[in-house]
């Protein structure tokens, strides 16, 4: 009889499928000239290959809709009386974040697209770049046609940020063009990413992102560990993708043959970050000026792991610039550009 009470008065409840974040504090997007307010209208929306639809909207918000995906359906488990907690419960709430963080992962990795063909096309630098964490995150669904309607509580939520954009200067705006080449640079980057050999690129893309905010707020040796991470994945993915190791599909095209023995994916590991750029030099794949940046990034990495000597926020913005360029040799995609500067006094 206890165990049945118990069982009653736990219930699933059907989790929502959408999630939202606000990847910076002052983009707007396709914003007339002569219009003031701003609004949840959605301006882009896309279906990308995995069945995820993307919407952005006016105010800046960019959203994400997991129905019928491998990331939609949950079911969260609820307690509908004071029963202690069961391992059922915990086992459900890891399960609930664990998705929360997937799914924000997601999110962070559009935006990033979006705004990262806004820094190509414009040749500029990011403003204002936020890393939502699982505590911002927002709610939504269509009440109407074209329009986002937020979940509880969550207009005032976003309140203090909306305000600064509608105070002051102008918000700076991206067009609805570049919004529309960021979400098909994100589903390019989806569909591609199963030809991948070792490397996530949802995952790179991401965590180029984060360095760059950490970058923006002057957490240089937070930045610089970022950054190391994505540029070896990224060097591990290029020299796989040439077709340099034994067993790999050659993914990308060199701009020369590649006339040399084959290396064996154990001899590729043993290489490193060092030996992984000597050879993609050798073989022509980098240039010897890109050689040089990746090895400074290498060498201020290593005394910061090493010798825990936090490096300056310059080094961490070059690091970034670094991972750029070969991040585009492991993906393909030029198209791509994530900075921001950083303000100080005298």
């Amino acid at each position: 009889m206890a165990a049945s009470t118990h069982q009653r008065a736990r219930v699933e409840q059907p989790f929502p499928d959408t999630l939202a974040i606000l990847p910076s504090s002052t983009y707007v997007f396709d914003q007339p000239a002569d219009v003031d307010t701003i609004s949840t209208r959605i301006v882009a929306r896309r279906r990308m290959c995995t069945g995820m639809d993307a919407v952005v909207t006016n105010m800046g918000l960019v959203g994400l809709d997991f129905a019928g995906t491998s990331l939609g359906g949950f079911k969260r488990l609820v307690r509908a009386g004071p029963n202690d907690a069961h391992d059922a419960d915990w086992t459900n709430r890891e399960a609930m974040i664990a998705l929360q963080s997937n799914r924000l992962r997601l999110a962070t990795f559009v935006s990033a697209c979006v705004l990262g063909v806004h820094g190509v096309r414009n040749h500029t630098s990011l403003e204002g770049l936020l890393h939502p964490t699982l505590e911002h995150i927002y709610g939504w669904f269509e009440i109407q046609p074209g329009y986002l309607s937020l979940g509880p509580g969550d207009p005032e939520r976003l309140r203090p940020w909306l305000a600064r954009r509608q105070h002051g200067r102008r918000p700076p705006v991206i067009g609805l063009d570049i919004v529309v080449e960021g979400l098909a640079l994100a589903d390019r980057l989806l569909a591609a990413a199963p030809t991948y050999a070792v490397a996530d690129p949802v995952a790179m893309v991401a965590m180029t992102f984060q360095a760059t905010v950490l970058h923006g707020n002057q957490h240089a040796g937070a930045s610089l560990a970022l950054s190391a991470v994505v540029l070896e994945a990224a060097l591990q993915e290029v020299v796989l993708g040439m077709g340099l190791v034994e067993g790999a599909t050659a993914r990308l095209t060199p701009k020369l043959p590649i006339t040399r023995k084959l290396l064996t994916r154990g001899d590729m590991k043993k290489k490193g970050f060092a030996g992984l750029t000597d050879l993609l030099l050798e073989t022509q794949v980098i240039s010897k000026s890109l050689a040089l940046r990746i090895g400074e990034v290498r060498t201020a990495r290593n005394e910061l792991m090493h010798d825990a000597q936090e490096p300056v926020p310059n080094t961490s913005g070059a690091a970034i610039n670094t991972v750029r360029d070969v991040m585009r040799l492991a993906t393909g995609e030029h198209g791509f550009e994530l900075n921001t500067g950083f303000a100080w006094r005298e």
